[in-house]
């Protein structure tokens, strides 16, 4: 491992023509407390303030790649810029070259270059058009959400112009100086590898042995040490794209720690050939050594990344899919267009919707094998297949989940072996087999049909409490799907509507919890309800247009203009009924 170490100022690193910014590099994130706390120490430290180290790999080509250090090194030029801004409404032009010269610079061809350099054309057309240009367009910004990289420049003027404020106008070219010398004398432990896998080492080495470093900054370091930067410009875009992916993602909890507990478990590559799971801090050994066993350390970092990009895609999807409230159209990104029909897809969405509404993360791992798979075309991977296992994977994990029961070892077992059996299969009957497996495991930890019950019973929908609305509508949406006529299109999220109005009722009072539980609850087309009137009475013709026919205890009371609390529980025990013995019952 060859590398350089050297204790320099901000002003020489930054002399040292450009530095670039790689695509795998996470955006510009600091904050405004960040921002501000940088400004503050170096109020505090005006001379000789300690930055800290920063990474960068020279492979030979002019380059400076920055493998650690981002986000000092672009606040910095952003402070530049600022001062930059200042010297110019004083008017002062040999200040003004003399800083502009530690923002951008002429190459020995004339062409002018920034000091830094992003290869992501987002990132750099964001810094130089927002924070880098002399003239920045307001009105566009405006009408644009503000940047990180913006919100720092606009801090930082501010405050200095605190300090020129502070100090009058015949003290305001000194103060100026005084801010870009305290600056530009910032030391930085600057640490140059002579490639990728040499700074990638130092960055793991200088953070307490990879200690402080994430999940994925560890695999994202192992893999890219592996492909050469001239070839790896596909690599680092996947990489980036995987990023985004996780960012944006609507599934609670999901980020990259997460990301690859469940990526790395939902595969069988883990070189140990048990089927166990495995914990967080073993993730990136796993991976490392699966690597390492390869004969072509390159070709399998590549295809792990790019598996990665994929598998976050499907990620994004899920959330996608949770959020709509079951739409299937999310699949449209990933699907070849000649392939797409919404029914095959509505048909897979609907179970898997189910899981996903649970909230539960411990399905992630399995559903990734699944789709996966499913995805590339593997042979007898059919829609039909999928759909029966994903209705299975439901059954299991939404009387779990509604019975209340908390993650368990055997749990996760269950789905890590599963996962790892799909991921296995090359065929529809190695599927099947998988989901026999799963099925024959799941009913030994399935919650009884009065544990299930019972949960349903404690699901509250009122203006206050609304954490189990989804839930309830999936409930009510499932039972009318499987009686004989419904008068709803359950493919447009119907709103919940209580047969009994809330209006006046105390939702602390004993008494009144049948007016917030599932039996007084019924479904309804969307934008109905808010034009019904409050009373059972005053909309009871109302209801019955789009009360299905099966539903013979509201029918009743509708007829006779009355509804209370004994019928809401007679209601009540009839959904729970359809729900446990004929829904979410295994076959």
């Amino acid at each position: 491992m060859q590398f350089e170490a050297h204790t320099r100022s901000l002003e020489e690193i930054i002399t040292l023509n450009h530095h670039t910014i790689p695509r795998y590099q996470r955006q510009y994130a600091w904050d405004e407390e960040n921002v501000v706390q940088f400004w503050n120490d170096l109020e505090k430290n005006v001379k000789g303030h300690f930055l800290g180290s920063m990474v960068v790999c020279e492979p030979g080509n002019g380059r400076r790649e920055v493998i650690d250090g981002q986000q000092r090194l672009t606040t910095s030029l952003i402070l530049l810029c600022a001062l930059r801004n200042s010297y110019q409404k004083l008017g002062n032009e040999s200040r003004l070259t003399g800083i502009n010269s530690f923002i951008e610079y002429d190459d020995k061809n004339g062409d002018p270059h920034f000091r830094i350099e992003h290869v992501d054309p987002n990132a750099r057309e964001r810094l130089i058009d927002q924070v880098f240009r002399k003239k920045r367009d307001y009105g566009r910004m405006r009408r644009e959400k503000q940047s990180l990289e913006s919100s720092a420049l606009e801090i930082f003027e501010s405050k200095i112009d605190q300090r020129l404020d502070a100090a009058g106008l015949d003290g305001s070219l000194i103060e100026l100086d005084k801010i870009r010398d305290s600056l530009l004398s910032a030391e930085v432990v600057y640490v140059s590898g002579q490639d990728r896998k040499s700074a990638f080492k130092i960055f793991e080495t200088l953070n307490d042995r990879g200690q402080s470093l994430t999940v994925a900054d560890l695999v994202k370091n192992q893999l890219l040490e592996h492909i050469p930067i001239d070839a790896g410009e596909q690599s680092e875009r996947r990489w980036s794209s995987f990023s985004s992916f996780i960012e944006e993602s609507q599934l609670e909890g999901m980020d990259a720690k997460r990301f690859f507990y469940d990526y790395w478990n939902s595969h069988s590559l883990d070189s140990s050939q048990n089927l166990e799971i495995i914990a967080n801090d073993h993730i990136r050994r796993s991976i490392q050594t699966y690597v390492e066993t390869q004969s072509s350390k390159e070709e399998t970092s590549v295809s792990l990344i790019e598996d990665i990009e994929k598998s976050a895609k499907i990620i994004s999807i899920l959330g996608e899919i949770l959020a709509s409230g079951g739409s299937p159209e999310a699949w449209r990104s990933i699907v070849d267009q000649n392939e797409w029909r919404a029914d095959k897809y509505y048909d897979i969405t609907q179970p898997l919707y189910g899981i996903l509404v649970t909230s539960a993360s411990q399905p992630i791992m399995l559903l990734l094998a699944i789709f996966r798979a499913y995805l590339e075309g593997r042979n007898g991977f059919s829609a039909k297949l999928v759909k029966s296992f994903l209705r299975d994977i439901e059954v299991f994990q939404f009387r779990w989940s509604i019975a209340r029961k908390t993650s368990t070892a055997q749990q996760r077992k269950l789905y890590r072996r599963a996962a790892v059996a799909v991921d296995l299969a090359r065929n529809g009957n190695e599927l099947a087999m998988a989901r026999e497996q799963f099925v024959t495991e799941a009913k030994k930890y399935l919650p009884t049909d009065i544990q299930f019950e019972s949960g349903i019973s404690g699901l509250v929908y009122s203006n206050t409490k609304r954490k189990d609305a989804a839930k309830i509508r999936y409930i009510l949406s499932r039972v009318e799907s499987i009686l004989p006529e419904t008068k709803i299109d359950l493919k447009q999220q119907p709103s919940i509507e209580h047969i009994e109005g809330q209006a006046g009722r105390s939702e602390i009072t004993p008494r009144n919890s049948w007016v917030f539980n599932i039996g007084n609850l019924m479904l309804l087309p969307a934008g109905i309800n808010s034009s019904l009137p409050k009373d059972f009475v005053d909309k009871a013709d109302e209801l019955c247009r789009f009360v299905n026919p099966a539903d013979s205890v509201l029918l009743k009371q509708i007829e006779a203009k009355v509804w209370d609390h004994r019928a809401a529980r007679s209601r009540e025990r009839e959904i729970k009924e359809l729900a446990s013995r004929s829904i979410w019952k295994f076959n």
